[in-house]
């Protein structure tokens, strides 16, 4: 379930772990390398190029500042962590660039990146083992 429907379970992790799917299934094998070759052309002057990353940046600042926003109404966020401070984590970790790195470049499965990435935003929110 999306964090957003809130899931029954109330399990934060599991609940953050669906961030991790969520964003995994907006990486895909697929759209991922169009995603990175077009976000670093961006950074070459292409004024069209730089709005389209603007865009995709500015969704994914949209999106992850709602999943943090969530899971501080629904569990709470670990000691001295804002809202604010847990969207900028939540974005910083489901940079496109770092499914790229892990996956692409270094070998990882889709499925290690998932486990990693999701035991990585949980700690990083919740503390950890929580």
């Amino acid at each position: 379930m999306h964090p957003v429907d809130g899931g029954a379970d109330g399990d934060p992790v599991a609940d953050v772990d669906d961030v991790v799917h969520l964003v995994a299934d907006l990486q895909s094998e697929r759209v991922l390398p169009l995603v990175t070759m077009r976000l670093a052309q961006a950074a070459t002057g292409d004024t069209d190029l730089r709005a389209f990353a603007e865009t995709i940046e500015g969704e994914r600042a949209t999106g992850t500042g709602n999943a943090a926003a969530y899971v501080a109404r629904r569990f709470g966020l670990r000691d001295g962590l804002d809202v604010q401070s847990a969207a900028d984590v939540l974005w910083t970790l489901t940079a496109p660039d770092i499914a790229d790195r892990l996956v692409n470049r270094r070998g990882w499965g889709w499925d290690r990146f998932h486990e990693w990435s999701g035991a990585l935003m949980a700690d990083a929110l919740l503390g950890p083992a929580r």
